[in-house]
């Protein structure tokens, strides 16, 4: 019985005893070569212990079987996207919005396809929103937004939802690391300058923010360095002579 191999498979996977559930899973396939969710269940495990294109073969074949689930096409396109196939992630991740328009994961995965390439960037905006109405705070999908209102120039827009961001994920260090790059662009260093250290109190390896922070620090140092300019119309006392 294929689904007795299944559902043991599934139950060993909720144990995280993969290597088991695997063999169970194995097993099933071979007794219903077209079951989708079989083939849907391997290609998460074999994404999950980074065999990349051993997913990439299995969601692919799950996606072609009309009886698969609609995250199957969500997956599939994590996974093209991971393989840096972006244009064939771009098209998956339509797929799985065209067959369930409310899979929040897929319609911010789309999103960030168009922020990628600075296209749509209104349908960016559209599509995060939805995606927080059915997930609202996610973290993922405000950094989505605020990024494309950043690129549209919608810089008080961005503020106040990074604002509502950072208030609701306070140890998420790349929501302050995106806090700080806003504030760094409008001018704000003090403001800047305490997100990025905040971003590396929470996350001591982050780059971005290290980065950052130097080029912030950097100016200070230059600006204090700069000789102090006359004010206009201020004398100059004219050198003395040698005696």
């Amino acid at each position: 019985d294929f689904m007795a191999h299944y559902n043991l498979g599934c139950a060993l996977m909720g144990q995280g005893r993969l290597s088991e559930a695997r063999q169970r899973l194995e097993a099933s396939l071979a007794l219903e070569a077209n079951h989708a969710d079989t083939i849907f269940q391997l290609a998460r495990l074999a994404q999950g212990e980074g065999r990349l294109a051993e997913a990439l073969d299995l969601f692919s074949r799950a996606a072609e079987i009309p009886e698969c689930r609609p995250a199957v096409h969500r997956h599939l396109g994590e996974a093209l996207a991971a393989s840096g196939r972006l244009s064939e992630a771009e098209d998956a991740f339509h797929k799985a919005v065209k067959v369930n328009p409310n899979d929040a994961a897929a319609l911010a995965s789309l999103a960030e396809m168009y922020l990628h390439r600075e296209a749509n960037l209104e349908i960016v905006i559209s599509l995060t929103r939805k995606a927080l109405e059915l997930e609202p705070g996610a973290a993922r999908h405000m950094r989505i937004m605020a990024n494309a209102l950043v690129s549209l120039e919608r810089l008080d827009e961005a503020t106040e939802l990074l604002e509502q961001a950072v208030a609701q994920h306070p140890k998420d260090p790349f929501m302050a690391l995106q806090m700080a790059r806003l504030q760094a662009a409008r001018g704000e260093t003090a403001a800047a300058r305490d997100e990025y250290r905040r971003a590396l109190s929470l996350e001591p390896n982050l780059e971005e923010a290290r980065a950052g922070l130097a080029a912030i620090e950097g100016q200070a140092l230059s600006d204090d360095a700069a000789p102090e300019e006359p004010e206009s119309g201020d004398e100059q006392p004219e050198p003395e002579g040698i005696a």
